[in-house]
């Protein structure tokens, strides 16, 4: 190849390059919309599956009017319970918390049901609680995290991905109860039943 046509092949090339980092920018600069709750019909209908877009998007759970120390429980149990797991495995905390406060076989607000239980050390429900460590969060951001879940699951943002659970332990554990309950999901590091 001659150097007139190496000069003009790395000249398109650039120009090449070029063009592609102006798409790449460009297209990082459009706002993105993040659903809080999966849409499998606009999905289903973007993919232009019919069967698919005939069913109908995962219900929101209902909003929850919570004190200001009640926002502050849900965040703490999701914080020390999820904070390293994924949006999802947050909100299925957050989500059993509130259906517990929904049920009449648990207290009828947030921090009585997070602090059900807590008569010493293993009896609490959630176990982060009487474990004899500090409850004051640590990871700045993370605890921001766990107050934008706990106000999303609050204000009726999120979908419940546990389908209904009421209980849910670490894959780390294999509890007894576990055998007289119905698995509903795995997400993460968790399993929940009803």
């Amino acid at each position: 190849m001659g150097d007139t046509a190496r000069d003009g092949l790395r000249r398109c090339s650039l120009r090449h390059v070029a063009w592609v980092l102006l798409l790449l920018l460009a297209a990082c600069a459009q706002p993105q919309a993040v659903p809080t709750a999966p849409s499998t019909q606009s999905n289903a209908a973007a993919a232009g599956d019919p069967q698919l877009a005939a069913i109908p998007p995962e219900p929101l759970m209902p909003a929850y009017k919570a004190t200001p120390k009640e926002r502050e429980c849900l965040a703490l149990a999701v914080y020390f319970e999820s904070r390293a797991e994924t949006v999802e495995g947050q909100h299925a905390v957050a989500a059993v918390v509130l259906n517990r406060v929904r049920n009449e076989k648990f207290p009828d607000n947030v921090c009585a049901v997070v602090h059900e239980g807590g008569g010493g050390r293993g009896r609490c429900q959630f176990s982060w609680y009487c474990d004899g460590r500090s409850d004051k969060p640590r990871d700045a951001v993370s605890w921001q995290r766990s107050l934008d879940v706990a106000d999303a699951a609050l204000n009726g943002e999120i979908a419940d991905p546990t389908d209904g659970a009421l209980y849910f332990h670490s894959t780390a554990v294999r509890p007894k109860w576990r055998k007289k309950m119905t698995k509903t999901a795995a997400i993460d590091n968790h399993v929940f039943y009803r």
